[in-house]
């Protein structure tokens, strides 16, 4: 399981997570909901690594599948098989997404060592047609235009296209567990409802299917994705957790 126990994080020497406890496991979805500011992307942006979000209790407990994460770099983390969608994804000029997920996907075969450790890239060589084509075949189940694909990262996207480019990327890439931060922002009705079920469908080759956790401000949804477990976070603390049930009263009496 993906565990998360008694996380504390600071931005700026500002706490902003107070505490939080989570267990998801494989296969499960859980939603996270709440306020502006109530510390939802600070803990996805910690959980990944990111150094600016800083853990700072030594009773903080970060493990993936037993393995203590917390001294872990975002790549590491990555290698080992955690997943972040950004909130706000960047562009990256002369890069394309085709060659991102290419080199990824090398890396991801010379295991979880880091790279002086484990082995060259000349030794994870890929057929690049094939992988263009599964790419391509990929993209436009997810809803990617294949002419994206060989275009710089993020550069002149839309808000749409770049969620979708990061549910592609999910699904490329494989991750035991996959954090989702507003996914659903900037996609119309026809996107929300396939990029929904890409995600609840997501399945891996060898039968393994990732646990997720999605953070959202709606309920459109989660009333597609149909998570095991809704979490509400007020002022960096989970205060309720149900199920679908909880979400919809969410919806209609709002964060009380």
């Amino acid at each position: 399981m993906f565990k998360i126990d008694n996380i504390h994080v600071s931005v700026d020497n500002k706490e902003v997570v107070k505490g939080v406890a989570l267990e998801i496991r494989p296969g499960e979805i859980h939603a996270l909901m709440g306020p502006n500011g109530s510390g939802k992307s600070s803990l996805a942006m910690a959980l990944m690594g990111h150094p600016a979000y800083i853990l700072h209790t030594p009773y903080s407990i970060l493990q993936m599948d037993g393995k203590d994460i917390t001294d872990k770099t975002p790549d590491e983390r990555a290698r080992m098989g955690l997943f972040l969608a950004s909130q706000y994804p960047v562009g990256v000029e002369g890069v394309t997404v085709e060659q991102l997920l290419r080199r990824s996907v090398q890396e991801i075969l010379k295991g979880p060592a880091l790279p002086r450790q484990g082995r060259a890239l000349s030794d994870t060589r890929i057929d690049v047609l094939k992988f263009r084509k599964d790419l391509e075949k990929l993209a436009k189940k997810v809803g990617v235009k294949p002419e994206l694909l060989r275009r710089s990262i993020n550069v002149g996207f839309s808000g749409g296209e770049k969620k979708r480019l990061e549910v592609l990327q999910m699904l490329v890439l494989k991750p035991k567990y996959a954090i989702l931060d507003e996914t659903d922002s900037g996609l119309d009705v026809d996107a929300l409802k396939k990029v929904a079920e890409m995600v609840k469908t997501a399945k891996w080759p060898n039968g393994y299917k990732p646990g997720i956790l999605v953070i959202t401000h709606y309920t459109r949804l989660l009333k597609h994705l149909q998570p095991d477990n809704v979490h509400i976070i007020k002022d960096g603390r989970i205060v309720e957790t149900g199920g679908k049930q909880l979400a919809e009263r969410i919806e209609k009496e709002g964060y009380k």
